[in-house]
């Protein structure tokens, strides 16, 4: 079995996770739960019981963001 090659630009990159696919497929969610081994998951109960199996059993919620307009965008002009 081929060992994967770590590049300059994938070594020890510390960058924050993006969620934002996970929250495209699912636009029904605002919350994610992520186990401490980096599985993501839609319902809470299901992280949970993941992380049973787990050392660390620390779970991180994660909340959609959204845009929050001004209410002089909202108004829509008479016309």
């Amino acid at each position: 079995m081929a060992k994967a090659k770590k590049t300059p630009a994938t070594e020890g990159a510390t960058s924050a996770p993006n969620y934002d696919a996970y929250f495209e497929a699912n636009p029904e969610t605002d919350t994610l739960y992520v186990s401490s081994d980096g599985q993501v998951f839609t319902h809470e109960g299901w992280c949970k019981s993941h992380v049973k199996f787990l050392e660390d059993k620390n779970i991180t919620t994660i909340e959609r963001e959204t845009e929050e307009v001004d209410a002089e965008e909202e108004e829509t002009p008479a016309v």
